[in-house]
C-alpha cells in the first residue's frame, strides 16, 4: 500500500520491505500483548493502518506510540478517526498500557485538532527536530488510559457515508 507521507517524518523508501520482512514484523507485533496492528479495509483493499508499538524497557513498558496511515483518496471520510478510536479502546482495555503517545509535525493542524478532539494533549515539542524542505518542529501528544477489562469486547463494523469499513484486529 502506497501512502502520501508529506506529513510524516519518514520517507516512503523507509517503509519498503520484502514479504518475509513484513511477515516477521507483523508476527513480532502479534506476539506482544502490549502492541497492536489494526487494518481498515474497503472493497477488498487496505485503505488504512494503525500500529501501536510499546517500549521495551521495564520502566517505560506501560507506554507506547502509534503511527496511523490512510490512503490519500480515502482521507476525510473518518477512517483515521475510527482507527484511532479502536486503538484507544484496545489500550483502555489493556491493563498493561497506561499512556498512548504520538508525534505530529506542528504544521499539521488538521491532525492536531483530530487528536485533541479524541482526548490527546500536547506533552512537549522538539524544536528543529525534522528536516523536510525546511527544519520543522515536532510535537509530542499523549493520551492517558483509564484501564478496565471487558471480556465481551466485540469487534465493531462501521459504515461511513459511501462504503463499509471492516477493521481487522490482529490478535
Amino acid at each position: 500500500m502506497k501512502y502520501d507521507n508529506s506529513h510524516m517524518i519518514s520517507v516512503i523508501e523507509e517503509y519498503e520491505q520484502t514479504s518475509e520482512q513484513l511477515r516477521n514484523w507483523i508476527e513480532e507485533i502479534l506476539e506482544n500483548n502490549k502492541e497492536k496492528l489494526i487494518v481498515a479495509e474497503s472493497r477488498g483493499q487496505i485503505v488504512g493502518t494503525i500500529v501501536f508499538r510499546s517500549k521495551s524497557t521495564k520502566r517505560l513498558s506501560h507506554t507506547g506510540s502509534f503511527t496511523a496511515m490512510v490512503k490519500k483518496e480515502y482521507r476525510n471520510q473518518g477512517i483515521g478517526k475510527l482507527l484511532i478510536k479502536e486503538l484507544l479502546n484496545w489500550a483502555e482495555h489493556n491493563t498493561l498500557i497506561e499512556k498512548v503517545s504520538l508525534g505530529v509535525l506542528s504544521t499539521n493542524q488538521r491532525a492536531i485538532e483530530l487528536y485533541k478532539s479524541m482526548g490527546f494533549v500536547e506533552e512537549g515539542r522538539k524544536i528543529k527536530e525534522v528536516k523536510l524542505s525546511l527544519v520543522m518542529t515536532y510535537m509530542w501528544m499523549i493520551y492517558l488510559c483509564i484501564n478496565w477489562f471487558n471480556p465481551f469486547f466485540v469487534q465493531p463494523f462501521y459504515q461511513t457515508e459511501c462504503y463499509y469499513i471492516r477493521l481487522y484486529f490482529c490478535l
